[in-house]
């Protein structure tokens, strides 16, 4: 499951809602370009069977090839983690994918769990903006003054 990925850097807020809120806003912000899939199933949802809606501005493939790297990766660059009293309520993923064709690139994964008190989560994939670096995203989860 893709919210059990080992990275290479953790980044955990305890309590901190708001202040999380804030960061991963600004993360938004400064660093990612577009949506490419978001979609709403059950925690458990195995990544390829949520129903997502797509960005227009990509083709089927596209996609397929962007949620199987998701689903194949074993480690992300980093995670980001938002716990309430002890509970998971967001996990945030940055990854790397490179399948030597169309795909090479850092993608955003973000998943907020009981989305609405529905017991439903909300799964994301989001392109980055050209230009950023690994440094200055993680950086950004270390320093952000909200």
């Amino acid at each position: 499951m893709i919210n059990s990925l080992n990275a290479f850097r953790t980044h955990a807020f305890l309590d901190a809602e708001s202040y999380f809120s804030d960061t991963l806003h600004e993360f938004h912000e400064v660093f990612i370009d577009d949506f490419l899939l978001l979609g709403f199933s059950h925690e458990g949802a195995v990544l390829d069977e949520v129903p997502f809606v797509k960005s227009p501005y990509y083709p089927q493939q596209f996609f397929e090839r962007v949620v199987g790297g998701l689903m194949a990766s074993k480690k992300s660059l980093f995670n980001v983690f938002n716990f309430t009293e002890g509970e998971l309520k967001a996990f945030g993923a940055l990854l790397y994918l490179n399948n030597d064709e169309e795909i090479d690139d850092f993608f955003w994964f973000q998943k907020v769990l009981d989305w609405n008190h529905k017991n439903m989560s909300s799964f994301q994939v989001w392109s980055l903006k050209d230009g950023v670096t690994l440094d200055e995203m993680n950086d950004h989860w270390l320093y952000y003054e909200a």
